[in-house]
């Protein structure tokens, strides 16, 4: 051996008689034996961690499965939604047409009831009485039965010939009651 370790031992020796160097060998000895402790302690930690890993994986998985479900289940949804909606549209218009129908034929039904109405010298005619019913109320009650013949329509005493009237009788001044109630029973027998 070369002088200079053996001059190391003798210095490493010295102390080591000493309380202190028995304490050196003890710590050379810990810190030979904690190493492999803590290496088998770090494999644990990241045996740990994978593992965790390995189920945080699986859950990820799991989670893809429920989203890809939803997500399915929302693309049904929605298309049921559509369905709805064109069903709807197309009964809306469908409503709309029939709409449309009946009003053409409510026209013509009183455009036909007012013609004949005015050539059976009917007053008011059915037109005349639904302008009156759709009108604001008026004060006067009798007001709103009383509307106007139309202009197309000759006027009721026009229309009366003077034959039906009694020849040998002179025309009696009546009160006003009493002539309407005798133009309705002439109108009526018309």
């Amino acid at each position: 051996m070369s002088r200079e370790t053996k001059e190391a031992d003798k210095e490493v020796a010295a102390p080591a008689a000493s309380g202190g160097g028995m304490l050196e060998k003890i710590g050379s000895i810990a810190m030979m034996a904690i190493a492999p402790l803590l290496a088998m302690l770090a494999i644990a930690i990241a045996l740990i961690a994978v593992s965790e890993n390995r189920s945080g994986q699986e859950q990820m998985g799991k989670l893809r499965t429920q989203i890809k479900e939803l997500s399915a289940a929302m693309s049904e949804s929605k298309d049921e939604l559509d369905l709805l909606k064109a069903t709807t549209a197309r009964d809306k218009s469908a409503w709309r047409d029939e709409q449309d129908t009946a009003k053409a034929r409510e026209a013509e039904i009183i455009r036909h009831v007012t013609a004949a109405e005015t050539k059976l010298k009917i007053s008011p005619t059915l037109e005349q009485q639904l302008q009156a019913a759709s009108a604001p109320a008026a004060t006067d009650g009798q007001a709103a039965i009383d509307v106007p013949a139309p202009e197309s329509a000759p006027p009721a005493e026009a229309a009366k010939p003077a034959a039906k009237e009694p020849a040998g009788k002179p025309a009696a001044k009546r009160s006003p009651q009493a002539q309407s109630i005798k133009d309705a029973i002439d109108k009526y027998n018309q």
